[in-house]
C-alpha cells in the first residue's frame, strides 16, 4: 500500500512536471532576439550570437524544469530516491545559473545592444535584481540539501523531512520559481527599450542589486546554518 502510494505520488509529480514543459518551453523561446549592437555581418559573429542566446534561453528552461522537479517532489518524509531526485535537481540547477550568467554577460557585452545600453535601461536592473533574489534565496534549500547528503555520508541514511522542514522548502522554492518566470517579461520589455533614460547615473539604479544579494544571502544562508527542528514533546496519561 504504501510502496504504491509513494509511486503514484512520484508519478504524479513527474506528469505535472512534463505537462509544464511545453509552455515553459514556449515562454522561454518566443523571447526576442536582440539587435545586434555592430555592424559586424561575419558568420562567425552571427553565429555564436545566436549560440550564447542558445544557451541563455536552455539554462533558463534547465533552471524552471528543476526547480520544478523540487516544488513537486519535496514533501515530508521523503523516500531516499525522492532525496536524490532534488539533489540533481538542485545540482542542474545551479549548473544553469552559472551557465545564464556567463551567456548574460557575453550577450552584453559582445552580442546583445551593447553595456552603454543595459546600463540606462531601469529593467535590465530590475531583472538582474531578481536573478540575485532568485540566487540568494536558493542558498536555503541548496545548503540544507548539502548539510542533508552529508548526513546522509555519516549515517548512511538521510535525515527525516519534517512538515516544517518541507514547508519552508516549499515556500522558497515558490518564490524562486515567481522571480525566474518574471524574468522573461521584464527582458522582453528590457530589449525594446521600455523606460531607457540616461538621466539617472546607472550606479543608482544598480543600487538594489547588491542590498538584494548580499541581504537576502546572508539571510537564507545563516537560516539553513542555524536551522533546528521543533523538539517533540512525549506526554503520558497519568495512571
Amino acid at each position: 500500500e504504501e510502496s504504491g502510494g509513494d509511486y503514484c505520488h512520484e508519478r504524479s509529480c513527474w506528469m505535472m512536471v512534463a505537462g509544464a514543459t511545453p509552455a515553459l518551453v514556449a515562454l522561454f523561446s518566443s523571447l526576442p532576439a536582440e539587435a545586434l549592437a555592430t555592424t559586424d555581418g561575419s558568420s562567425s559573429f552571427i553565429l555564436f550570437s545566436a549560440l550564447a542566446a542558445y544557451v541563455h534561453y536552455a539554462s533558463l528552461l534547465i533552471a524552471a524544469i528543476s526547480l520544478s522537479v523540487e516544488r513537486f517532489t519535496i514533501r515530508p518524509g521523503m523516500t531516499e530516491e525522492e532525496n536524490n531526485i532534488i539533489t540533481i535537481a538542485d545540482t542542474l540547477y545551479g549548473i544553469s545559473a552559472v551557465t545564464i550568467i556567463a551567456s548574460g554577460y557575453s550577450r552584453i557585452t559582445q552580442y546583445g545592444k551593447g553595456w552603454d545600453f543595459y546600463k540606462h535601461e531601469p529593467l535590465f536592473w530590475v531583472k538582474l535584481t531578481l536573478f540575485g533574489v532568485m540566487g540568494a534565496v536558493s542558498l536555503f534549500p541548496t545548503t540544507m540539501i548539502i548539510k542533508r547528503a552529508i548526513q546522509r555520508q555519516t549515517t548512511g541514511s538521510y535525515p527525516p523531512m519534517s512538515e516544517k522542514l518541507a514547508k519552508r522548502f516549499t515556500s522558497l522554492v515558490n518564490t524562486e520559481l515567481l522571480a525566474l518566470l518574471s524574468i522573461p517579461l521584464f527582458a522582453t520589455t528590457m530589449s525594446r527599450g521600455v523606460l531607457y533614460s540616461e538621466a539617472a547615473p546607472w550606479q543608482l539604479q544598480a543600487i538594489p542589486l547588491p542590498i538584494a544579494v548580499l541581504g537576502f544571502g546572508y539571510k537564507y544562508l545563516n537560516e539553513a546554518l542555524q536551522w533546528k527542528e521543533d523538539e517533540v514533546v512525549v506526554t503520558t496519561e497519568a495512571d
